[in-house]
């Protein structure tokens, strides 16, 4: 019998074969129930009943006869009490070192300590739009409010499940909302506002230039204000509550404006614990040991850059790598520039003034993802309010702050001040914003305090030298030293050209990382000075020149600091980065294809008679609005993004939902596969389909993938999905 014949017979004879199979399974069952024994046999209701009867008869008379008999006690309390309190015995309690201060043997002189390199350096790529202080005046506030969105009552299938929320997608469990904002206007002296540029890029000079940063964006035109559009069109808003995740001044005074920023962040970690173990190794055992001073008490990071495009790492000499960030070049931006700094997320002992650079005022989007190390604990500490000044004018930029203009002679040994001045960790030695021995936060290591206090002081608000608690040498205290310090850093790009050294898109880079501490055998404040006879041979040498050195400065200019400077050795070379695309892509709803099975030279062959289509948010950042354009699309494989017409965008600083002109706008992204969309087998009366995932190329040629659970924030705020009722 040929397999045609075969295949006709059981087409003919299936449902016999089945009848057959069902009349053996029912013969097998009846069979093996008539197998069974019979339970009356074993089981009579009379029986049981009666025994139930008895037993509740039982349970029922009267015991007490039977306990009514007084019981003894096993057992004698006062010998159970006498063992309770018998001594305990105090061996395992001993202290291995005792309490009292031991003698200092006046043999061992002071070294120098060795100060160790930061480690495990991470680098990431980061667009955002920056809030920076300004008039209240830029490019989005001359655009009409957008119009009226069609609302759809149908009904729509659910919303997918939230995703863990990527860069730019779904938000980072518990950094979500931002109505916390660090520091604000009047309380702080630092929020409030805005003001960079319009159509520069955040970095170097163009970040914080004065007229040069203002740019276009910053014209007037405010609606509702003198001069500005007036519109009786009620104004669309984003929903803060739900979708702003970022940096939000407590008040605008003075005002805050959006300005594009494309850098590169990063994070690295300092070994505490190494640092204070070395000190402990040099000095505590030495004759002249002073617990106040001779403890780590960092003054500044210095970040460089090397271009790694066509250059291996191993290959990089020490000309090719240049300066590109400092303490203070982050102080200077937060001070000067940016509108105040996102709510800190890592806890103060894990922070350090000098290295951890305050983080940016990210508008709307969070900001965890590139702020903290995977090694240092996540907290959620506020810091003191600082004014700074009570002028709002003094808080607009007054010119260029670009990093490593000066940062190499200001670095080459340079401590804090005499007296507990800031000397170039609070922006100067004596004469900046947050300097010297009068200055309005000093001493210490600058900005905020010496170890993890908040404020610190030579003579300044909180002062006090080594005797106070809060004062410049009060901060860090011998108390228990946590694993590591994060050192932070960003890297800006530069839209206006004033910062010649800023990244470039296209290139790759690596940077590096040393940091200073305060020379404990020649500190900044000479009353403080070991006495010659404490220090070793190699240390006497050394603190001699610069006391010579020191003094023919001073000869020079009067207010010379000393340069009470150790450095450590640069970090390993972090992992290659580049600065990231300004376009970013969300997916939305797939419509699933259709396909049919055909059956060809005895193959089944899928067609596919329609192809799937997907909903898609791909977003340019511009660098005049300082913020990002949404480009809503229904695409297919093969579709490229692009949009002629009316842009709505929405405002990251008032909310306010604005459109441009009539613009042209490719993106670039070509989408290469959509899948997803079909109904999952859940339950019947549940809709719910796959999430929906698209390949494609973005506009720099790689291959990109988005899927619609890791997008669902950003999709939904930029569609403007809650207004069209989706």
């Amino acid at each position: 019998m040929n397999s045609g014949k075969m295949k006709d017979f059981l087409f003919r004879h299936f449902e016999k074969l089945i009848l057959g199979v069902l009349v053996l399974v029912a013969g097998f069952l009846v069979y093996q129930g008539l197998s069974k024994p019979d339970i009356l046999a074993k089981y009579q209701p009379a029986k049981l009943q009666q025994d139930a009867t008895q037993v509740k008869r039982s349970i029922d008379d009267d015991h007490w006869d039977a306990l009514a008999e007084p019981r003894k006690p096993l057992f004698s309390i006062v010998e159970k009490t006498n063992r309770a309190i018998r001594p305990v015995d105090p061996s395992p309690y001993i202290l291995a070192v005792p309490w009292e201060a031991k003698s200092i043997d006046s043999s061992i002189k002071r070294s120098d300590p060795k100060i160790p390199a930061p480690i495990e350096l991470q680098v990431f790529g980061v667009v955002a739009s920056l809030g920076i202080k300004s008039d209240g005046k830029y490019a989005l506030t001359e655009l009409e409010p957008a119009d009226a969105v069609e609302v759809e009552v149908e009904k729509t299938r659910p919303e997918p499940r939230r995703g863990r929320g990527g860069a730019g997608g779904g938000g980072m469990p518990g950094y979500g909302g931002g109505s916390g904002s660090m520091m604000s206007d009047e309380s702080t002296g630092m929020s409030g506002s805005a003001g960079m540029s319009g159509s520069a890029g955040m970095g170097g000079s163009a970040m914080m230039g004065g007229s040069s940063m203002m740019g276009s964006s910053m014209r007037s035109g405010a609606p509702g204000a003198e001069g500005g559009l007036a519109s009786a069109t009620p104004i669309r808003k984003v929903d803060a509550t739900k979708y702003d995740q970022g940096f939000r001044p407590i008040q605008m005074v003075p005002p805050t404006g959006p300005m594009l920023g494309q850098f590169i962040a990063g994070v690295a970690l300092m070994p505490q614990k190494q640092i204070f173990a070395a000190y402990q190794e040099a000095l505590a055992q030495a004759d002249g040991y002073n617990p106040m001073r001779d403890q780590p008490y960092y003054i500044a990071f210095l970040l460089q850059r090397a271009d790694v495009t066509d250059k291996p790492v191993d290959q990089l000499k020490d000309e090719d790598w240049v300066a590109r960030g400092s303490s203070r070049y982050y102080q200077d931006l937060l001070l000067k520039v940016w509108a105040g700094m996102g709510k800190e997320i890592v806890a103060g002992q894990y922070r350090d003034a000098e290295l951890t650079a305050a983080i940016p005022p990210i508008l709307l989007d969070h900001y965890a993802w590139f702020a903290t190390h995977p090694k240092i604990p996540l907290g959620d500490e506020l810091l003191t309010n600082l004014l700074l000044t009570n002028d709002p004018a003094d808080l607009l930029p007054k010119g260029p702050v670009v990093p490593g203009a000066g940062d190499t002679d200001d670095f080459n040994g340079q401590g804090r001040g005499a007296g507990g001045q800031s000397g170039y960790g609070g922006m100067g030695g004596g004469s900046g914003m947050m300097s010297g021995g009068s200055g309005m936060m000093s001493g210490g290591s600058g900005m905020m305090s010496g170890g993890s206090g908040m404020m610190s002081g030579g003579s300044g608000m909180m002062s006090g030298g080594y005797g106070s608690a809060m004062g410049s040498y009060g901060g860090n205290q011998q108390a228990e030293q946590p694993e590591y310090k994060l050192i932070r850093f960003y890297d800006f790009r530069d839209f206006t050209g004033d910062d010649r050294g800023a990244p470039q898109p296209g290139r790759k880079y690596v940077y590096r990382l040393c940091i200073a501490v305060e020379d404990p055998n020649f500190p900044a404040d000479p009353l403080s000075d070991p006495r010659s006879s404490t220090l070793s041979a190699d240390v006497y040498r050394r603190i001699d020149a610069l006391k010579t050195a020191h003094e023919l400065a001073i000869k020079k200019n009067p207010d010379s600091p000393r340069k009470s400077t150790i450095w450590s050795e640069y970090s390993e070379p972090s992992p290659a980065v580049s600065l990231p695309s300004l376009t970013d892509a969300y997916a939305g709803p797939v419509e699933p294809g259709s396909t049919k099975t055909y059956q060809v030279g005895g193959q089944s062959v899928e067609f596919e008679n329609k192809p799937p289509k997907a909903e898609i948010v791909v977003t340019q950042w511009n660098p005049k609005y300082g913020t990002a354009m949404p480009i809503l699309a229904e695409v297919s494989r093969g579709s490229i993004v692009t949009k002629t017409g009316v842009i709505d965008i929405p405002d990251p600083v008032s909310f306010e939902i604005r459109k441009t002109p009539k613009i042209e706008v490719n993106t670039g992204n070509v989408v290469l596969d959509i899948t997803g969309g079909k109904k999952l087998a859940i339950l019947d009366e549940e809709d719910q389909t796959e999430p929906g995932i698209i390949l494609m190329f973005d506009p720099d040629g790689g291959l990109e993938v988005v899927d619609e659970v890791d997008s669902q924030r950003s999709y939904r705020m930029y569609s403007f999905a809650d207004e069209k009722g989706k």
